[in-house]
Parts: C-alpha cells; sequence; structure tokens
C-alpha cells in the first residue's frame, strides 16, 4: 500500500524495497562519515522490520560484503601480515581464522566501517536471534582489530574499530548471557569461552590502542560486559576497576602501567597483552617511541609471570619474527630487536631473584640453556646482518638509525646478562661469533653512534660503555683512541653527527670512575679482544685514559667547533665528569668563555643553547664548592648578567642557579617566589637583581646582559627593565647612582667596536638621558671625553641605520650640557653631511629639538650633499655666535 492508502502490486513494493536497499548498501562506503552514519541507522531499521526469509537475506548481503575484503588472505611465509596477530593477538582469536592469517591491506575501510555501525545498530536493537548471534560477534571481533595504513602511513582503521566497541557495548546491554558452543571461538578460562574471549579481546584494545577515543570505547564496553554477565568474565570487577575509562586517557600509561597491572589478575590476560605487544599495537607500531614502550611493557610483563619457560617461548617467537621480517619492514624489525633486549633483560632478573632467595628452579638455568642452544645461529644472524644497505638498495635514513638502536638495545642486553659470573660461559658464544662477524659489534656502535637522533644515541651509549666494560686492556686503550680520533678528525664546523662520540667519551669516563678499585671477573678474560689493533700492548692505565678523556672534551668547547658538539661537551662535562672530579683550571676557563657565547647564524642566537648547558655546568660546580674564592665570584657575575639577558630561557636557568646565593647578591628574600620563567620578565624581577649593578665585583657582567634586555630586548621586556631600572635609580643616592652612570660608559668604551653589545648599551644611553638619570656634568670630563671618542669610532662607516640614529640622540643630549658642547655641535653639522638622507634629516629633527631654530624647517635635507653646503656653513656660523 502507498502513501494515499491505494492498493500496490507486491512486486512495485519489493522493488522499491530493493532500489532502497541498494542505495542504503552504497552509502555504506561514503567517503563522509556522517552518511555512513545515518545509513546504518536507516538500513538497521528497515531490516528489522522485515520479515524472517528477507532478513536473513539481506544479513548474508552484509556478510559477503565483508568476504569480498580480503581480509582472509594467507600472507606468504615471511612476512607478517599488516594487522600484526588477529584479535589483539590472543589465541581466542587466531582459532577464528581457519582459512588464515587476516591481512587487512586491500579492505576498504569506509566498507568496513559502515557494515560494523550496521551490525552495531542491529544489535543495538536486538535485530538478531540468538541463534544467529554468533557469526556477527565474530566479524566485530575482526574489526576490533582492524588496521591499514594510508600510502602517507595515517592508520585508516580507528573508525573500524570504535564501531566494533559499539557493536560490543551493545551486545552486553540488549542481550540475556548466551550459552554459546563451547568450542565457538575457544574455551576460556573454567568453560567460559565466547564472553571470556571478548573481554580479552577489550583488554588489549582498551590499553594498547593508539587512539584514545577506541580505548576509552573498549573500557566502556568492557564495563558494560562485566555488569551484564559478570559470571562469565575472570576477575572481571578488578579487571573493570584497574582498566578504568580515565585511566586508559594517556596511551603511555595505559601500555606500561594499566596493562602490566591487569595481567596480574590470570594468565589469560597475561597472554592476549603479550601478544598485542607484539602485534600491530605495539612493537610493530609506526611510532619509535610506542615501540620502546611496548618493549618495555613486554619485559615487565614477564618479569611478573616469572615463568622462565613461557619466557623461552616468548624470545623463540619474537626471534623467528625477526630473522623473517622483509627488509622494507624496518619498523616491525626496530620493535622486534627491542623485544628481545626487554625479554633478555627480564629473564636475566627473574634468574637473579631467585638466586638471591635461593629459590631457583631447574627450568631456569634450563630455560637460559635453551635459549643459547636454540636461537645461536639465528641471534647471530640478526645481529650480524646488513644495517645500511640490503641486495645492494642503499636503506633509508630511519630504516638505518632503527635498526642500529635495536641492534645497541639487544647488544647491551646480552653485556649486561655477561656481567653476571654464572652465566658468562653461557651466553659467550653468542657475543663472539666466527670470524666473518668479528668487527661487527664495534662497528653497530660506532654507526649508532653517529647518528643525530636522541633515541638511537642513548641506546648506543648504553651499548659503548657495556662493551667497554669488557674490552681487555688493548680493546679498551683501542675504543678510546678510535673514539677520540673519529671525533677530531671532523672539520670545525661539522654538524651534530659527532655528538654521540662526544658523549660516548663522557659515558667512558664516568664507568672508569665508577668502577675504580672493583675488578671485574672478566678483566683478564682475553676472548674479549676481537679488534685488530695496530698499537703495540701497553699496561692499562685508567688513570692516564681518563685524563686525556678530560682534555679532549675540554678541547672541544673551543669556538671552533659547532654548536651541537659544543653543546655535547659541557652535556658530557656536567653529567659525567664534574661529579666525579674537581674542576680543573681548564675546566674553569672553559665554560667560564661558554657563558658569554652568542653565536649567531641563520637559524638566530644558538649561542644560547651553549650558554643554557654552560649555566648548567656552572650550577653543579657551585653546588659541589669546586673553585676557590677569585673563581667563584667570576662565575657567579657571569651568571648574574645572564639572569637579566634578553633570551627568556637563559633568564630563567641562570635565575635557577643564582637562587641558592641570594644573599650573597644582595637580593630581597621575596624574589625567591619566583617559579616559572614568566616571572623572570617582571619588573620586580628587574628591580630587585639590580642590586647586583653595586657590587664592584659583580657590576660589569651585570650591565653587560641588563642593557641587552633594555636595549634592544623584545618590546615589552624593554618597558619592563627601563621601568625597572628607573624605580630603583630614583631609590638611590647621588653617589651611587653616578657610580652606575661611570660604570654604564665604561662598559661601552670597552666593547664599542663589538657589534653585539654598542647598539645596545647605545640605546639604553639615549634612554638614560631622556630619563633625566644621566647627567653629562655628573662624571668628569676625560671619561666623557673617551666616551665621545669611542662613540665616533662605533658608527664611522658604519651601515647599521639604528646604531647611527642612537649616536644622533647621544649627540643632541651633549650639546644640551656639559663639558662637550662644542664638540658634540660640531658632530652634528658634520651629520648633516652624511650620505644617507635618512641620517641628515634625523640630525635635523634633532637640532630643531634643541635649537627651536626656524630656519631648519625650511631646508630640504634630502636634497643631494652638495647642495647642503651653505646651509650647513650658516647653521655652523649661528652655533659659533651662540657659544661665544
Amino acid at each position: 500500500m502507498n502513501i494515499q492508502g491505494t492498493v500496490t502490486s507486491p512486486s512495485l513494493e519489493e522493488s522499491a524495497l530493493e532500489e532502497a536497499l541498494d542505495y542504503l548498501f552504497s552509502s555504506l562506503e561514503d567517503k563522509e562519515t556522517s552518511i555512513r552514519i545515518a545509513a546504518s541507522k536507516a538500513l538497521s531499521e528497515v531490516v528489522r522490520h522485515l520479515p524472517s526469509y528477507q532478513f536473513a537475506a539481506v544479513s548474508s548481503q552484509l556478510y559477503s560484503e565483508l568476504e569480498e575484503s580480503p581480509a582472509w588472505t594467507e600472507p606468504r611465509m615471511g612476512q607478517q601480515d599488516e594487522c600484526g596477530d588477529a584479535f589483539g593477538g590472543s589465541t581466542e582469536g587466531r582459532k577464528l581464522l581457519s582459512d588464515g592469517e587476516p591481512n587487512f591491506t586491500l579492505a576498504n575501510p569506509r566498507k568496513w566501517h559502515g557494515i560494523m555501525l550496521t551490525l552495531s545498530q542491529l544489535i543495538l536493537r536486538t535485530a538478531i536471534p540468538e541463534d544467529s548471534l554468533l557469526i556477527s560477534v565474530k566479524n566485530l571481533l575482526l574489526a576490533l582489530n582492524f588496521e591499514q595504513r594510508s600510502s602517507l602511513g595515517a592508520s585508516c582503521g580507528t573508525d573500524v574499530r570504535d564501531a566494533a566497541c559499539l557493536g560490543f557495548w551493545s551486545f552486553a546491554r540488549r542481550y540475556p548471557t548466551i550459552n554459546f558452543p563451547l568450542d565457538a571461538l575457544k574455551d576460556g578460562p573454567e568453560g567460559k569461552g565466547v564472553y571470556q574471549c571478548l573481554a580479552n579481546s577489550l583488554v588489549v584494545t582498551a590499553t594498547l590502542d593508539p587512539s584514545g577515543n577506541n580505548r576509552r570505547g573498549a573500557s566502556a564496553a568492557l564495563q558494560e560486559m562485566v555488569g551484564r554477565h559478570p559470571s562469565m568474565i575472570e576477575q572481571g570487577i578488578r579487571v573493570i576497576q584497574i582498566v578504568d575509562y580515565h585511566a586508559v586517557a594517556l596511551r603511555s600509561a595505559a601500555m606500561q602501567e594499566v596493562a602490566v597491572t591487569v595481567s596480574k589478575i590470570h594468565e589469560c590476560y597475561w597472554d592476549a597483552l603479550l601478544a598485542g605487544l607484539l602485534g600491530w599495537r605495539g612493537v610493530g607500531s609506526p611510532d619509535a617511541e610506542t615501540r620502546r614502550r611496548a618493549a618495555h611493557a613486554i619485559g615487565r610483563l614477564i618479569i611478573y609471570r616469572r615463568h622462565s619457560v613461557l619466557s623461552v617461548d616468548a624470545f623463540r617467537n619474537v626471534l623467528r619474527k625477526l630473522i623473517e621480517v622483509t627488509p622494507d619492514r624496518y619498523e616491525a624489525e626496530h620493535g622486534f630487536f627491542l623485544a628481545l633486549a626487554g625479554i633478555i633483560l627480564a629473564i636475566h632478573h627473574i634468574t637473579r631473584e631467585r638466586r638471591k632467595y635461593q629459590a631457583l628452579p631447574d627450568d631456569t638455568d634450563a630455560g637460559i640453556s635453551s635459549i643459547v642452544n636454540f636461537t645461536k645461529p639465528s641471534l647471530i644472524m640478526a645481529m650480524t646482518g646488513r644495517v645500511l644497505s640490503v641486495e645492494g638498495k642503499r636503506r633509508p635514513p630511519n630504516a638505518v638509525k632503527y635498526i642500529l638502536e635495536g641492534r645497541c638495545r639487544l647488544l647491551s642486553a646480552i653485556l649486561i646478562v655477561l656481567s653476571d659470573e654464572d652465566e658468562t660461559e653461557v651466553f659467550q658464544n653468542i657475543i663472539f661469533p666466527s670470524n666473518p662477524g668479528k668487527r661487527v659489534f664495534n662497528e653497530i656502535v660506532k654507526n649508532a653512534l653517529r647518528q643525530q637522533d636522541d633515541g638511537v644515541v642513548q641506546a648506543a651509549l648504553g651499548a659503548a660503555v657495556n662493551l667497554y666494560a669488557f674490552l681487555n686492556d688493548i680493546g679498551k686503550e683501542a675504543m678510546v683512541s678510535d673514539i677520540i680520533e673519529e671525533t677530531e678528525s671532523l672539520s670545525p664546523g661539522s654538524d651534530g653527527i659527532a655528538v654521540g662520540m662526544v658523549r660516548a667519551l663522557g659515558a667512558i669516563y664516568r664507568y672508569i670512575k665508577q668502577s675504580e678499585g672493583h675488578i671485574s671477573h672478566l678483566e683478564n678474560f682475553r676472548a674479549w679482544q676481537w679488534l685488530d689493533f695496530p698499537l703495540p700492548w701497553v699496561p692499562w692505565n685508567p688513570t692516564a685514559v681518563a685524563e686525556v678523556l678530560i682534555e679532549t672534551l675540554a678541547g672541544l668547547l673551543e669556538h671552533k667547533w659547532s654548536i651541537e658538539i659544543r653543546c655535547a661537551a659541557l652535556s658530557s662535562l656536567t653529567q659525567d665528569v664534574l661529579r666525579y672530579k674537581g674542576c680543573t683550571n681548564d675546566i674553569f676557563l672553559s665554560i667560564f668563555k661558554c657563558l658569554d657565547d652568542y653565536t649567531i647564524n641563520v637559524k638566530g642566537d644558538v649561542g644560547s643553547l651553549v650558554r643554557i648547558q654552560a649555566i648548567e655546568a656552572a650550577s653543579l660546580i657551585l653546588k659541589r664548592k669546586l673553585l676557590d674564592h677569585k673563581q667563584t665570584r667570576q662565575i657567579m657575575a657571569r651568571v648574574g648578567g645572564l639572569a637579566v639577558e634578553k633570551l627568556d630561557k637563559v633568564r630563567w636557568k641562570a635565575w635557577i642557579c643564582l637562587s641558592q646565593y641570594t644573599r650573597l647578591f644582595k637580593i630581597y628574600e621575596d624574589l625567591c617566589l619566583i617559579s616559572d620563567m614568566a616571572h623572570t620578565s617582571s619588573k620586580s624581577y628587574f628591580t630587585r637583581l639590580l642590586s647586583m649593578a653595586t657590587l664592584d665585583w659583580a657590576a660589569m657582567d651585570f650591565l653587560k646582559g641588563y642593557v641587552t634586555s633594555a636595549g634592544v630586548g623584545s618590546e615589552s621586556l624593554i618597558k619592563t627593565s627601563r621601568a625597572a631600572f628607573t624605580t630603583y635609580a630614583h631609590g638611590l643616592s647621588s653617589d651611587e647612582l653616578t657610580t652606575i652612570c661611570v660604570r654604564i660608559l665604561k662598559l661601552f668604551i670597552h666593547n664599542h667596536r663589538d657589534e653585539r653589545l654598542s647598539l645596545p648599551i647605545m640605546q639604553f644611553i639615549v634612554f638614560l638621558f631622556e630619563a633625566n638619570i644621566m647627567q653629562p656634568s655628573a662624571c668628569n670630563e676625560k671619561l666623557w671625553r673617551d666616551f665621545f671618542r669611542c662613540l665616533q669610532e662605533a658608527h664611522h662607516r658604519s651601515p647599521n641605520i639604528p646604531k647611527i640614529e642612537a649616536a644622533i640622540n647621544i649627540y643632541a643630549a651633549l650639546v644640551t650640557c656639559g663639558p662637550l658642547r662644542k664638540v658634540a655641535s660640531k658632530k652634528l653639522c658634520q651629520m648633516l653631511l652624511h650620505p644617507y638622507a635618512k641620517i641628515r634629516n634625523a640630525t635635523a629633527d634633532s637640532f630643531y629639538v634643541i635649537t627651536e631654530d626656524q630656519t631648519m624647517l625650511a631646508v630640504d635635507w634630502s636634497r643631494p650633499i652638495k647642495e647642503l653646503h651653505s646651509d650647513v656653513e650658516e647653521l655652523k656660523y649661528r652655533l659659533i655666535q651662540e657659544h661665544s
């Protein structure tokens, strides 16, 4: 029957229904998400009112649409599918796929999203009969692990997994507990089957999924499932208390804390989470930091399980995947290396704890031996494989750095295990392969130290130190010499390619100092020499090597080296050297020079990076009281100047250093309330720190930094610092104010040829004249004449317009009073004939303000210089008459 109530033929109704259904099915894969959502709701509402035979036909069409996508393709040997282990890697989920592992590479994510929304809406409306519900649950479970990357590397499976979470929430809420066959998916604990399998997958999604929306959606679905079917979920109440909606908001916390905690509840969650961490959500993630967190979480999971056989099985599984991974999937290769390192360290931790409490079962040593016997060829193959190129094709830079990081982590883990005397014989054959791989480990560490990624360098530093610890005397000597030679062989202006080498020098120094008085049980183990050294053997002298390391690091602070190298050398001195050794005069002078590093290039004031690192070094030196009284004052005065310079981040770091010595600088105690960087731009901050300008030993360095804020800083900083100086000056006596003004003039005399300082000092002096703080008659004539001479030299033939304009303003101030009226007037007359018309006009404006001579307004000072000589001569004559 149609809308008007007339009877229509069944064929017309069926035709209209078919057209509507076809349109809705096509809309399920529309590019607009809102259309897909509307189509799924409309389709579910239509389908639920159909007769049973038509409902079955539409349902079959939905499932066939999924089967058209290549989600059941068997991956070829040695290639992991794009989605990793299906169903969060759980063993329950893998039983679903009787035809092979799922591969969503060629699937249509929009179609999957629309179909999953339709299934979720049908379940929400309880339209699917209970006897037909299992296949929908299977497809939702499959969609919960849907992942696909676009050509640009972006994730395309987020919406699909979100729709699956909605489906599970609807299933838990709308249907009573159903006694599915025990073998429907796979038996869960105590025969709980399907519900436990779904809970495992939801736990994996809630803790490991890259999308925060999906993590919270899975958490909500899990909470609903436990609440409606509590007897079917193992320790369900405890699980939802841990996998809380708010606890899973931050991915790092969800992966490293929530996942590890929930894995302790029952082994079914441990199995699912371990497999999930080994899949695309964990060590197979495209994000490097996520892979690192996943490897860390894997190690913690194994430690908490404390089951050596399972740990060995996990190690074998990861190593097999690593060997089979294709060269183009370097992200997974990186993750598997990290996972191997985490598993080795976890097994080592378990073994040590059990030995400590004399509770070591037989399977622990057997497990370690099993790793060696089973994995030795594969592990050697993985560690010694080519990094820079494969089959003659050079790998991309990202692949190289991540694989180097992974191998360094694995090498460090093995070397840490070797530090245990009881396990030396067990692992030594892994470390020392046959002749073809003799130098490979040394090359891995060196290549990793050449990288510029901080995560890779950190891994290389750990490997370098652990490697150094097990070398014999010749190896130690050669390793240090090799690193020093490679560092110093670079051109002085090279970029950060040697940063890792520099930091390795400091790390080795720290190891030498920490190991003083401790002789390793491997000290005389001669098998540790795998390098072919041209150097003759010499007795090992750790003290001499330490001195060479310090000398090298101090030499790398010279200005000829790049900013990156200088920062790395300062960091090594601060973190590694100065914590174990006194501050020598060479180190002091180097750090003192770095506090005044104002290197500028196309990136801006890159010297600020060096200054910040130098401030941290100075802070450590002052804290440990490594300097004499004179050196302490010198370095504190320099830091005091940095506390008032124009860059916010430098001021903040300098203030942190000075905040422990406020009494020494006569700073008011309430200044110690400064708690963030913004406070270092306030008027009260500058006003209170100005007390340093009255200290004889700190004044010049302080003013050198202050003029950069009050002279050429940002507009707001100039206003704040000048207002602070005005307030402070009004509270001084005339003698104290004269002393500060004399110091400012002397600062300019000493730095008038310095392009960085001359302009801000001149601008600040102009302000002092305009604020009536500085008076030419207040200082002796000789100082003013020296200042006048230096002022002329500062702007002579200078193309810097702001500097020349500042000089004009100073000349104009000197004309009004003081002993230099005649020479200043003569100089201003000369400036009226300056080659730049802008300067001539500025000089004429200053003259008019001083003399109020109306004839100045009648002259066009932009005319050619030859036409202005007569006007300038007339002005000179009038000035001579006035002065006489």
